[in-house]
């Protein structure tokens, strides 16, 4: 996707309600990275848009030996 000013080129998601009415879900999965592959970035940037009001929460996965994950509220 390279319709975004500040970030391009940017991987574009769109969410759905497969888990139900109201509930839109997004998903992206980035495969065949090994552990530590972003450890030299100063900066790992993810940015989200949308209806401000339909934004609750944003959570980043990461999926090896565990499963360690971090969400953020995006209504405060």
């Amino acid at each position: 996707f390279a319709g975004d000013a500040d970030f391009n080129p940017a991987i574009q998601v769109t969410s759905g309600e497969g888990y139900g009415a109201g509930v839109h879900v997004g998903f992206v999965a980035f495969t065949g990275y090994t552990a530590g592959f972003a450890a030299s970035f100063e900066n790992f940037v993810f940015k989200v848009k949308g209806d401000a009001g339909n934004l609750a929460a944003f959570e980043v996965k990461f999926i090896e030996n565990g499963d360690t994950g971090q969400v953020y509220n995006l209504g405060t």
